[in-house]
């Protein structure tokens, strides 16, 4: 019997306080220790979006994603939280598949050449990118690092976790709405992120 979809809401300590990065390199940086923290003291990396917020980094992640319906209800959870919460940036992190000779018609998780990776989709209103980090894990499987993968012909964003960020900065009256529909959704809430 399949999982259901667990969801986990909250803020995440705002570690560097004397930060001098755009808000954009601050929300990769955070992306990057989140995975780097999942993978090594879970062994896994369920989806997971954080928000760089005036107010610190907010983020949520859902369990066990098993159909089209949880990936979807993340993407509108995102969307809608980057509108309330009036996010300067976004990311999303989870572990993926990506082969390294793309074929037309085979999706990279069951290419003959893939790798098993991390990645770390980044947006503000300005610009965005993608970054796959390559898992490294020992004979037993255990999980040892994550790492670039060198010379990796990225793209731009596509995709159904692409585009989350709004075009423009919300108004107050869009913040409310967006605000309102979490509340209907039973995704506005105030506990910490699941350790």
């Amino acid at each position: 019997m399949p999982k259901k979809a667990g969801w986990y809401l909250g803020y995440m300590n705002n570690t560097n306080q004397q930060n001098t990065n755009s808000p954009f390199d601050e929300i990769y940086n955070h992306a990057v220790f989140f995975a780097k923290r999942e993978m090594h003291t879970k062994g896994v990396l369920f989806p997971t979006c954080l928000l760089l917020t005036k107010h610190g980094v907010r983020g949520f992640s859902v369990k066990f994603p098993d159909n089209d319906q949880d990936k979807t209800r993340f993407t509108k959870i995102a969307k809608l939280m980057a509108v309330a919460h009036d996010a300067m940036a976004i990311a999303t992190v989870a572990e993926s598949w990506c082969a390294i000779t793309p074929m037309l018609l085979i999706p990279p998780s069951e290419s003959p050449d893939r790798i098993e990776c991390v990645s770390v989709r980044v947006e503000s209103m300005e610009k965005s990118k993608i970054e796959f980090l390559k898992t490294q894990r020992n004979g037993n499987g255990d999980f040892i690092c994550l790492e670039p993968i060198e010379n990796f012909p990225f793209g731009p964003i596509e995709g159904r976790f692409s585009e989350i960020m709004p075009a423009h900065p919300p108004t107050g009256n869009q913040r409310k709405k967006a605000e309102y529909l979490l509340r209907m959704m039973g995704a506005w809430q105030n506990k910490p992120m699941s350790k």
